[in-house]
């Protein structure tokens, strides 16, 4: 897994007359799976901003609190994929004191597209 997943992180040129984007910066990268089985993380490393899925912060908080990274790059690349459109984060942190992604966990859409505007 990447674990840094963000739009710095992603370079698009053209080749070929059509788009090409490769990712980079492999740094915090690992593998996730060793013998068949699944590793799950309990440290707290990569993008500290609006990138990090909140399991990762909730692991810094409680260290017996492992996730998954396949989710948490998921998540990464769904926010890469917001700001592209929208060219801005959702939010600054996926955290539940943060404002955005509040509305968001309880499905409060039309307030968050407000605040957005």
């Amino acid at each position: 897994m990447h674990r840094d997943l963000k739009l710095d992180n992603i370079l698009v040129f053209e080749e070929k007359k059509s788009i090409c984007a490769k990712l980079c910066d492999f740094g915090f990268a690992t593998f996730c799976v060793k013998d068949n089985e699944k590793i799950t993380f309990s440290n707290y490393i990569g993008t500290k901003k609006g990138y990090m899925a909140p399991e990762i912060s909730n692991c810094h908080e409680n260290k017996d609190s492992p996730y998954d990274p396949v989710k948490s790059d998921i998540f990464a690349l769904g926010v890469c994929m917001f700001a592209l459109i929208f060219k801005r984060l959702p939010f600054e942190y996926a955290i539940p004191d943060n404002k955005l992604y509040k509305l968001l966990m309880e499905k409060k859409t039309k307030e968050f597209w407000t605040l957005h505007g």
